[in-house]
């Protein structure tokens, strides 16, 4: 079994604990994915894409440490990097168009995002939280928004004369219901 550490805060907490067989299995998902192929090539070690990543300024965050870790089948560090540092890619692919192995850490970082999501991994149920009411309505209404969901206190930027325009709209909200 290995434990995954967190990258930030305490260095002794953990996370999930992954037995090898998961591991293999999680790598495994990576690596079959059709796309995997068409986004590693090789790697010079050149550090390119990690210079001009506008993440690995602000970040605990390099596209090389990916690509090396995929490279070499580091299952270990390949799952570690799922924990945090996956999610920290803006998903600009700078670092692919400056990779002069055309490699895509960016496009290896999303391979490793849907398998996270896919195997359920508590950093994929974190990053998504926020998102859950948003998906909830739209599943169930076809809508992101609902009207009870767009009051003045959600956008101070609105001004003072929104409470105007929101008082018949709250009278109407409770005339019509939507689900």
């Amino acid at each position: 079994m290995t434990t995954a550490s967190l990258a930030v805060g305490d260095p002794f907490a953990t996370t999930e604990v992954a037995t090898r067989e998961k591991l293999e299995e999680i790598f495994g998902d990576i690596k079959s994915h059709a796309l995997y192929d068409h986004e590693l090539y090789g790697c010079l070690n050149c550090g390119i894409c990690t210079a001009t990543c506008p993440a690995a300024h602000y970040y605990d965050f390099s596209p090389r440490e990916i690509v090396q870790l995929l490279l070499t089948e580091n299952l270990e560090g390949i799952y570690d990097a799922m924990q945090e540092k996956i999610w920290a890619c803006a998903q600009c692919y700078t670092c692919a168009a400056r990779c002069p192995f055309h490699n895509s850490p960016g496009g290896l970082i999303m391979l490793m995002r849907e398998t996270a999501i896919k195997h359920g991994m508590q950093s994929a149920k974190d990053v998504l939280k926020p998102f859950t009411r948003v998906l909830m309505k739209l599943i169930t209404t076809g809508n992101q928004l609902a009207p009870n969901m767009i009051t003045a206190d959600a956008f101070p930027d609105w001004g003072p004369g929104i409470a105007k325009i929101n008082a018949p709209l709250n009278i109407l909200r409770k005339a019509i219901p939507v689900p």
